[in-house]
Parts: C-alpha cells; structure tokens; sequence
C-alpha cells in the first residue's frame, strides 16, 4: 500500500504527461468530476475539449437550482449545491498557466452573471502569482479559487477520489489507498478478490450487486466500482438465465451513471437490456425498465449520454405499449395497481422530440393507480409516499401532486395509522423548506401537529410547534410566531422528556417573538422567566460560547436599553424596577454593554440610527408601552393597524385576536384573493355585552373597523366567527364577490388558529398580571411615539400579484380593439382641438409620460366628453340617462360638436381617471373594494391586469409622432 505522499507524486507524474498526450478532453472530465465531489453538486458536464477553447472559458458551469445551500440541508446535493449562483470552470493544460488565467478571467468578466470562477490547470503555480490572479479576480468581481497540478494530485490521493484517477489517467489499482471505515465492506471486497461469479447463482448476484451498490452511492468505496462492476459482468454470459442478465445490465449501467456521470460507454448494454422487454413483464421487471429509461433521458439532457433521441423514444414508445396491453389483459388489482404506477412514471418523460411536460397524465395514471390500491394490501403505499415526497421535492408545491399525496395519505392511514400520515407529512415539509418555500411547508407541518398531537407523539409534536413558530416569524408574523412557541412551552411541561431544555428553547423563541414584534418591555420582563428555566439545570448556564442564543439576547438587551437612555432618558429611568430582578451578574454585563460608546445607538447619527432601527424591528421598539397600543403588520398587501387599552384585561384578549388574523392569514397566503393593496385600522375593545367576535365598519372612515371581544375566554368554538370577522374585513380589500371569497375559505383555515389552549389562557401562564406592570406600561411611551416608522424588514407574507382572477389575455388584447374602434369617432374632433391647444396637448402628453396606453387615455377623455354632454341634459330617469349615453358615444362625432379644450381639467380627467378604473374592475366581474384608494386599484390593475403593459398598432390618433392634422384622417 502507497503512502498518501508517495502516491500524491505518482499521481502528479502522470497529469504531467496528460499534455503531451494531448489529454485535453480526459482532464476536463477529471477536473468535473473532482468540482462535483468536493465543490459543487449541481454541475453541468463539458460540452467540448479543452483544446477547442471550451465555450466562452467556460468549460464547464453550474446550472441554476431551488434547493439552497444549507448546512441543514437533507441531502447531500443540497447543501453542496450553489444555488442560484453561477460558478464556471475553466481547465488548462497549457504551461505558461498564469497569462491563461488572466485572459480567461477577462473574457468571463464581461459576463455579470459569473460569481466565481474554479480554474483547474496542470502546471503548478507558485502562491504569489496565485494570489496576484486572485486579487485581479476580486476586483473584477468575481471569486477565483485556482487548483493547480499538485493541489489535484492531492486531491487524487484520498481515498473517495482515487477512482478518478483509475479512470482517467490509468493508476493501477493496487496503489489504492485504504478506505478509513466501515470493516464489514472491506472484508466483503475481499472475499470477492479471489472468486468469480457463478453465473446462475442468485446468492452471488445479490452479493455482488451489495458491493456494486456501496461503491455507486457511498463516496468512501467509489474507488472499487470498476472492481465490482467487473464482478457484475460474470453475469453476462450464454450460461446465465436471461433474467439475471438483465438484472445485471441494470446494475452496471446504473452505476456507470450515478458513480461515474457517464453513459454513453453503455448504449450496447442499454440495447440488449430493452431489446426483449416484452418477454419480461412481471411489475419488478417492467418498473425497472422506466427506471432505467427515465436514468437514460435525464443522462441524455445532461450530455452525458451522446445517442440519437429516436433511441429513446423508440424504447420509450415500446414500453408504453407494453404497459397498454398487460393493462387490458390485467388479472387482479394488485398486478394492475403496480402497472399503473410503472405507467404513471412512465408519463413524465416526453413520448416525441419538443414535447412540454407537464404531470397531469402522469397524476391521472396514479389516481387510477389509488383506486385500484384500496383493493391491494400488498401494494408499498409507504414507499409511494415517499416518492411523492421526492417528486415535491423536485417540482415543488404542485396542487395536483398535493391532491394526489392526500390521497395517499389517506390509505396509508387506513393501514398504517395517523401517526405514519404524520410522518409523511413532515418529510413533505422539510423538502418545502429546503426549497424556501415557507408557506407551503407551514400547510404540511399542521398536517403532521394535526396527526401527532396525542399523549405518545407529545415529544414530537413539540418540534412541530417551534418549527411552525420560526416559519411564521420568517413571514413578519410575529404574534403567530408567539402563539406556536407558547404553545410549545406549555406542552414542554407535558411532555416526558428533557422539559427543561424543551421550556428553555420554547420561552427563547417567545423573546424572538416579542423583540421582532417591537414588545421590547414584554421582552425587558421575561428574561427573568428565561433565564430560571435556562439555568435550573444547566452546568455551565453562562458560558456563552456555549449558549449563543443567551449570547444574543444579552446583546439585544443592551441594545434597547441604550437606545432607551439615549432618545427617551424619562422611559429608561422608569423600567429600572423591572431591571433590578434581573440575576446580578448578567444585569451588570447588559448595563455595562449599554454604556459602551461603540454601540450603533452612541455612533450612529439620529437619522442612521433610525434607519437602522426600522430595518431591525417589525414594528416599533417599545410599542407595548403607553396607555393605548398601536400594534403594526403587514401580509399579502395589506397593513394592518390594531389599537387597544394597554391593560391586562384587554391586552392578551387583543394580542390572541392578532396572533388568529396573522395565521388565518398565512392559511390563505398561497391563495389569490384578490386584494387591493390598502390599509386597515382596528379599534378593539373588550365588551362584556358580547358573547362573541362582532366587527362592524366604524362608518366614519373607510379601512377603520370597530373590533368587539366578549370577557370570557375564546376558545375552538369561536374559530368559525373569528374566521368570519377576518372575513369581513378582508372583503373591504378584495374585488371578489362575497361568494367568490368565502370560496377560498376551507377546513385547514380553522385548523391554524387553535393549537390546544387559548392564547390568553398561555399568556397569562408566562405573564402573570403583576408581571405585566399595567402601571409602568400605561405611564410611559413608546420609543419617539411622535416619529413616524416604517419597518423595511423583508420578511413579509408577500402580496399575490400573478394574473388576476378571470384574466384572459386574448380577451385583454380584444377589447382594446373594441375601445379604439367604438371610442374614437365618437371624439375625433374633440382631440383635434386638445391636441391643437398647448396646456391641453401638454396635459395628454403628460399622462402618456406616466405610462398611460393611448386606449387608456381615450377611455378618459372620451369619459369626460360622455360627461360634458349628459351635463347639457338634466332630468332625464336612470334608464333614459343609460340609454342616452350609450347613443351618444355610439355616434360619430362632427367638427361642430367638438367640445372646448377649456372643459378638460386637471379634476375632471383625475375624477374620471378613478370612475374609469372601477368601470375596468367591473367588465372583469370584479368590485370596487371599500378600503381601497385610488392609486392602489391603479397599481392592481397594472399588476395583475396589465393594464399598462398592452397595446395594439393603431393610428397616432393624439399626434406624437406627426402634425395633428394628420392624426385623425
């Protein structure tokens, strides 16, 4: 056995020779294989040789994908990946390598997509140039890691990258250095050393097909794949049954592609394999053979298979024939369930060359797949809904595959319990979130609270909980956030486990929450609570290298109390009562930390030290202060402002009715409910005459609402009617109908904002009434009450601003058509005269400045002209009046009814500007929401009707491009 170093020189010796044998494609393809082992997962493969001068020096890239990079990440490609980051790589065998770098660097930067550039070269390149070219490169903006002939050699010699260089620069095998691990599979490779297969023995095919398995997925013996693929090809022989040569077909090839990302070297084996499909059409069989066509298509995308396409879909075509005729003569529901879900992911590869995918044929197959299960016990519904999870996983939050996993849910619940649903579930949630998708994750994580929240899955389901929690904080809802976590400490106190640590991480959260939501005397208060359930059995409780988070919420502490002694000294003398029962030493170390001249709040101007402020907080620190609370939030385009008495009998009433909006809220957020961008403002009181929620328009101001909470404690039973409250005012937002909007309403609406115990009933748990200090809160202010502030934290519920509802584009198009057609004979003459007049001409060019359509500016002139001339004629009943407007805008108009530029004001075109915008929401069956002003309609209807993004060709009708005169021949 080669030691590391000896082996390390062996290896650099023969990349030296790649040069002069002209290796340029082999070192390519070494370089890639390298990059994807140890610096990127998601990479494309070469296109072209080196020596062809790559493409743009670039000779191979990552590709763009949604799974983020994350030390928490479920697999391995994930948290290897670059996301959406470019990286290229250049590779070089040329001598003179520093001078090669330093074009290729100035060709890459022209392109602003590239981030960072891993050049591979053979040539070694001393450190000074190295970090010269890395500097040149930084200042380009990019990110240069360069990987010269001695750094590869290196790299070569470990032992999960030595196969690499058996493949490509033909070490022998027995220089090998020896794995580090795993005694079971070393003594299994050698037994096998010294035997051959026997080629109808199926002992010996599982074995070798262990060992072949372990060295394609398992990077500590991915340099034995050529070993035991070889073992494998004992199998491919005349003596062997047909069907373990083609069991060891698939084995081969598949670990020639997943251990090697290479298959066109297999197109022989591929034939043979798919040649005779129809005389091995048993499930297994069959499934493997989508399998392995499905592996052949994705390698063929890549590059890494280089076949004619009608290949494919020649075998593509025959199977699916196959599939039809064992279908029809199907004995049972067992075989045709198995049939169905081979055929099913058969239809997610294209069937003829430009086909566009889409998985409605495949979801139908495995709904049909579903109803034949119910009668097949034997069928691995557990396996399926692990496959969906990995399909969601690469699709993402598809409706269609959400339906079909419900589904299958649902039958593996009937045989395997709620608490597997539960499981399921949760996997389904963690792959949502490792796409970043917050919302769709928060649907499935209540799937599994709703499964594991009995007595035997207590343990769990408190995860569940703060991991909903840190979700809803993520979106700006704070008081969701808090609901989860104090939810979660009271069920800590529940469950049989390590409570303390559970009390402890749940009571940090509801801080986070309090401090992110601007309740920065609330957060002051329960740090003592904190820290009893921190310390109680902790050995080193502050040591806080150990304990970050206690770190952090030190340093937060000492933040706001600087900024308290800085802008409101009063305040910060009247909390020192609430300070005092903080423990000793840690209350000295904040107060010290406060004082520090170096804090942003000491050296940060007023008005960069406020900017830093609203970018910090949700809402505004010290906002629990005062004898009125003004609470602030924000989600799917809509502000919410809730004011309330700063008692403890209203307070936590309040707060539980904040905590249900924002998660009925986050229930609805991935629907389009057709809100208008606007404000609302609530006025909640506690009423005793009340039995329940009652909300009503206050009738004074539109957006403002009176909030009544009865006395008593709301629990489940009140959902309905909190639901409908939200309801109500979400309606004041929303250009749907009444039906249309409670037509987005379901059962998983009412599920979010109960979790057990009413929030009141938990706040007081953790807020007792003499900890709330009602007096200290009502006498004291929050945090420069007279200033205005305005959070710039990005973390909201984000508007829905895709295509409205009823949107047609075709539709959209014709009826421009319609409107230049019907709308300019009718005041041909009259735009004659504006456009003759100076202040009106420069009036019309104004709005097309601002982005108005000329159909868009007719509309409106031509509303004020309607309007001019119904104004001549007084008196007339509603219908008369309707029927006269539509003759007189269906006539044409003659020069001697052209109307006076004198007539089009700045008022009229703005009133009529707002009275055509609603007359637009109406020909889309949409309404004209109560809290909705006019520029926020404006700004939905471009949005989401692209009001100002379409046109047709029509003639310069307002003279922008020629004199006037001619426009409107």
């Amino acid at each position: 056995m080669t030691n590391p170093a000896q082996l390390s020189k062996f290896i650099r010796f023969h990349l030296g020779e790649m040069g002069a044998q002209n290796a340029h494609h082999e070192f390519e393809h070494l370089a890639r294989h390298i990059a994807k082992l140890r610096l990127y997962s998601n990479i494309l493969p070469a296109t072209g040789p080196v020596s062809s001068g790559g493409d743009g020096g670039r000779d191979f890239e990552t590709y763009t994908t949604q799974l983020k990079p994350s030390s928490f990440a479920r697999t391995s490609f994930a948290a290897r990946s670059s996301g959406n980051s470019l990286v290229v790589f250049p590779c070089s065998l040329e001598k003179k390598i520093d001078a090669k770098i330093r074009a290729d660097l100035n060709l890459l930067c022209e392109d602003e997509e590239i981030k960072e550039v891993c050049y591979f070269c053979e040539a070694n390149l001393p450190i000074a140039k190295r970090r010269r070219l890395i500097a040149e490169a930084q200042a380009k903006g990019m990110l240069l890691q360069i990987f010269d002939g001695s750094a590869i050699a290196e790299l070569l010699a470990e032992a999960e990258l030595f196969w690499i260089a058996q493949e490509f620069l033909h070490i022998p095998a027995e220089l090998a250095p020896e794995f580090p691990s795993n005694d079971s599979y070393i003594q299994h490779r050698t037994a096998w050393k010294s035997r051959s297969a026997l080629p109808v023995s199926r002992p010996d095919f599982a074995s070798i097909k262990a060992g072949l398995r372990r060295s394609t997925f398992e990077t500590y013996a991915r340099g034995d794949l050529s070993f035991w693929q070889e073992k494998m090809t004992g199998f491919l022989v005349k003596e062997a049954p047909r069907e373990i040569v083609r069991d060891a077909i698939y084995e081969i090839v598949v670990a020639q592609l997943r251990g090697r990302d290479e298959m066109t070297s297999k197109i022989d084996a591929l034939s043979d394999f798919f040649s005779d499909m129809e005389a091995h059409a048993n499930v297994g069989q069959l499934d493997d053979a989508v399998t392995l066509l499905t592996y052949s298509f994705g390698a063929f995308w890549r590059g890494v298979l280089r076949v004619d396409p009608e290949f494919l879909f020649n075998y593509r075509a025959k199977l699916a024939q196959i599939l039809n005729a064992e279908l029809e003569a199907a004995a049972g529901p067992g075989r045709r369930t198995g049939l169905l879900n081979a055929y099913a992911r058969l239809e997610l590869l294209p069937s003829h060359p430009g086909q566009v995918l889409d998985n409605q044929l495949a979801v139908c197959r495995w709904h049909a797949m579903l109803d034949s299960a119910v009668a097949a016990p034997l069928f691995p519904i557990d396996e399926f809904c692990d496959f969906l999870g990995t399909m969601l996983k690469s699709f993402g939050e598809d409706k269609e595959l959400l339906a079909l996993a419900e589904r299958a849910d649902e039958l593996l619940s009937d045989r395997a319990g709620k608490d597997a649903i539960g499981r399921k579930a949760m996997d389904r949630a963690l792959a949502f979130l490792e796409q970043g998708n917050s919302l769709a994750s928060i649907r499935e994580l209540h799937k599994t609270k709703t499964k594991w929240f009995s007595g035997e899955r207590l343990t769990d389901a408190f995860d569940v909980l703060l991991l909903l929690s840190e979700q809803y904080r993520g979106l700006g809802l704070a008081y969701a956030a808090k609901y989860y976590a104090m939810a979660a400490r009271g069920l800590a106190h529940q469950a049989p486990r390590n409570t303390d640590v559970a009390i402890s991480k749940a009571t940090f959260d509801i801080l986070d929450a309090e401090d992110s939501a601007g309740n920065s005397f609330a957060y002051l208060q329960l740090f003592p609570v904190l820290i009893a359930a921190h310390i109680e059995h902790d050995e080193s409780p502050f040591d806080l290298e150990k304990h970050p988070r206690l770190h952090g919420a030190i340093g937060q502490l000492a933040a706001l109390l600087g900024l308290l002694k800085t802008r409101d000294p009063s305040t910060r003398s009247a909390i020192d009562d609430t300070i005092s029962i903080w423990p000793a030493p840690l209350r000295e170390l904040i107060l010290t930390n406060a004082d520090n001249p170096a804090g942003f709040w000491h050296t940060e101007s007023d008005g960069d030290g406020w900017t830093s402020i609203e970018a910090a907080f949700l809402d505004r620190p010290f906002g629990d202060l005062g004898p009125k609370r003004c609470v602030n939030w924000e989600a799917s385009g809509i502000c919410w402002h809730c004011r309330f008495d700063n008692t403890y009998s209203v307070a936590p009433a309040a707060e539980q009715l904040i905590a249900e909006f924002q998660l009925v809220s986050a229930a609805l957020g991935d629907r389009d409910l057709g809100i208008v961008c606007c404000d609302v403002n609530l006025e909640i009181k506690v009423n005793p005459n009340c039995t329940t929620i009652a909300v009503t328009p206050s009738g004074t101001e539109a957006g403002r609402f009176l909030v009544d909470l009865p006395v008593s404690d709301r629990g489940p039973d009140d959902m309905p009617y909190t639901v409908a409250a939200f309801g109500t005012v979400l309606y004041a937002c929303s250009v749907l109908t009444d039906e249309e909007l409670m037509e987005k309403f379901d059962v998983t609406v009412l599920e979010a904002p109960f979790i057990g115990r009413p929030y009141v009933e938990l706040y007081r748990d953790i807020m007792p009434a003499e900890l709330f200090s009602e007096a200290v809160r009502v006498s004291n202010r929050p945090l420069e009450s007279e200033r205005q502030f305005r959070t710039t934290a990005e973390c909201f519920l984000p508007w829905f601003h895709g295509p409205g509802p009823n949107y047609d584009e075709g539709r959209a198009i014709a009826d421009i058509g319609l409107r230049y057609s019907r709308i300019i004979p009718s005041i041909q003459y009259t735009i004659r005269n504006l456009i003759s007049d100076p202040a009106s001409h420069q009036r019309l060019l104004k709005l097309r400045q601002e982005g108005l359509r000329d159909w868009e500016i007719l509309v409106v002139v031509g509303n004020i002209a309607l309007n001019q001339r119904l104004g001549e004629r007084q008196g007339q009943s509603v219908e008369v009046w309707r029927n006269l407007g539509q003759a007189i805008m269906e006539q044409p108009e003659s020069p001697e009814q052209a109307l006076d530029p004198v007539l089009f004001t700045d008022e009229h075109f703005s009133a009529c500007m707002s009275a055509y915008h609603g007359a637009f929401l109406n020909s889309w069956q949409l309404r004209y929401p109560e809290c909705a002003k006019p520029a926020a309609i404006e700004q939905f209807l471009k949005f989401r009707y692209r009001l100002r993004d379409l046109d047709l060709e029509h003639i310069d009708i307002f003279g922008w491009k020629h004199d006037a005169a001619d426009a409107v021949e």
